[in-house]
C-alpha cells in the first residue's frame, strides 16, 4: 500500500525546510499515541503539536479514571465505616436495650447538594444538627452555617438515628448542675418538635439550587453572543490563512473558492439576525445556515 510521507515546505519560511538551521527542529523520543511505535526523530516542533496534543489528551483521560477510582474507594470506605458503627449500635441495643450515650457516630460521607437532583421523600434515616458550627446532615447530605435561632442554648448535638433506633439530644457542659458535671443526654424515641431540623434541610436545599439556578441564569444573561460570534469568526479566517499564500498548491478557481468563503466571514457580524443561536449551534457541533460552509 502507497505510504503517505509529509512534504518539506515550511509556510513560516515559504521556502524548504532548513533542518537543522532552524531552531524549532527539535528531536523528539518517545511513543507514538497513534501507532504504538517507537519515536526518536528529529523533526520541525510546530509540526510534532497534533501528536503532543494526542498524548496530552490520553494522559488526562488516564488522570480522570484515576481520580475517579479513587472517589469511589473513599466512598466504598466511607460507607464500610458507617456500618460498622450501625452494627455496633444494633448490639448495644440488643445487650442493654438502650443506645449508648457517649457514642459520637462516625462521619458520614459528605456531599453538597448539586441543582437539578429529585426531591427525595422527607422520611429520615439519619439526622445529625451540631448547633455551634451550623452543620446540619440528613442521610450522608450535610449543610454548614445553618444557625436557628429557635434551638435552645444549652443543646450541644441532636441525633436521630431513625425510627427503630429513635435517638438522643446531648447537652452542653454549661448549665448543668453545680458540680460543673455534664448532664445526662436525652433519650428521644420520636423527632417530634425536632421534625422542623427537616423543613429547615429542605429549606436551605430549596434556597441554595435556586440561589445556583438565579447565578447560572446571570452568567447567561451577561454573554456576549456577538463577541463571541467575532471570536469564532476570526478563529475560521485564521485556520484558512493558508489558502491566501503566494505559493500555495491549489487551483485558481479553489483559490476563489476559499477568498469567497473568508469575505463572508468577515461579513458575519453585520449580516446575523440571530448571533446567540449561532454561537450556540458552534459549541453544540450543529449546523447553522448562517455559517459560511468552507470549500471541500
Amino acid at each position: 500500500m502507497h505510504q503517505m510521507k509529509p512534504g518539506d515546505f515550511c509556510p513560516l519560511i515559504r521556502k524548504k525546510c532548513i533542518g537543522l538551521k532552524c531552531s524549532w527542529y527539535t528531536q523528539v523520543r518517545g511513543m507514538n499515541p497513534n501507532t504504538g511505535e517507537h519515536i526518536d526523530n528529529w523533526g520541525c516542533a510546530i509540526a510534532w503539536i497534533p501528536t503532543l496534543q494526542i498524548e496530552t489528551s490520553q494522559q488526562a483521560r488516564q488522570a480522570g479514571a484515576a481520580v475517579e477510582s479513587f472517589r469511589n474507594e473513599v466512598v466504598r470506605s466511607n460507607a464500610q465505616n458507617q456500618q460498622l458503627y450501625l452494627d455496633y449500635i444494633e448490639e448495644q441495643k440488643k445487650s442493654s436495650g438502650v443506645l449508648p450515650a457517649n457514642v459520637t457516630p462516625l462521619d458520614t460521607p459528605i456531599n453538597m447538594i448539586t441543582p437539578g437532583e429529585e426531591e427525595e421523600a422527607m422520611s429520615v434515616n439519619r439526622l445529625c444538627f451540631i448547633p455551634g458550627d451550623g452543620s446540619l446532615q440528613i442521610d450522608g447530605v450535610t449543610f454548614f452555617d445553618v444557625h436557628l435561632d429557635w434551638v435552645p442554648p444549652n443543646i450541644r448535638v441532636v441525633n436521630w438515628y431513625g425510627d427503630e433506633w429513635g435517638g438522643e439530644i446531648e447537652f452542653n457542659h454549661e448549665g448543668g448542675n453545680p458540680l460543673g458535671h455534664k448532664p445526662h443526654n436525652e433519650r428521644i424515641t420520636e423527632l417530634g418538635e425536632w421534625e422542623k431540623l427537616v423543613d429547615e434541610f429542605y429549606n436551605e436545599k430549596k434556597r441554595r439550587e435556586d440561589a445556583e439556578i438565579a447565578r447560572a441564569e446571570a452568567a447567561e444573561a451577561s454573554r456576549d453572543f456577538l463577541e463571541e460570534l467575532r471570536g469564532i469568526r476570526t478563529q475560521f479566517l485564521m485556520f484558512s490563512d493558508w489558502t491566501q499564500l503566494p505559493d500555495v498548491s491549489l487551483t485558481e478557481e479553489q483559490k476563489i473558492a476559499w477568498s469567497e468563503y473568508r469575505e463572508q466571514l468577515r461579513n458575519l457580524p453585520e449580516t446575523v439576525s440571530d448571533p446567540k443561536a449561532m454561537v450556540i449551534a458552534y459549541y453544540n457541533n450543529e449546523i447553522h445556515p448562517d455559517w459560511p460552509i468552507s470549500p471541500q
